[in-house]
């Protein structure tokens, strides 16, 4: 199952160290995606106090903040399926 694979790890290394947009809007999508659906699929990405949960919210927090407002956008996404999967 993806969500249990390496992907994960290697998506959200890429969009902490990149700066390249045509990078970073896939990635994003890519992540709102995997977190969009069922609660069992969310919480298998997010755990709380787990480092990667950590370094997923720091990404994305970091994106948040961008000067681009399509990370900006995309970001908020990402969170909005969070928050959907988690109810």
């Amino acid at each position: 199952m993806l969500v249990n694979s390496d992907v994960l790890q290697l998506l959200v290394e890429r969009l902490a160290i990149s700066n390249s947009l045509q990078l970073l809007i896939p990635i994003l999508r890519s992540l709102g995606n995997l977190v969009a659906g069922d609660s069992h699929k969310t919480y298998a990405i997010l755990v709380p106090g787990h480092e990667f949960t950590d370094n997923v919210i720091e990404v994305l927090e970091k994106c948040l903040r961008s000067e681009h407002r399509i990370l900006e956008k995309e970001a908020a996404w990402v969170l909005s399926n969070i928050a959907a999967g988690s109810v």
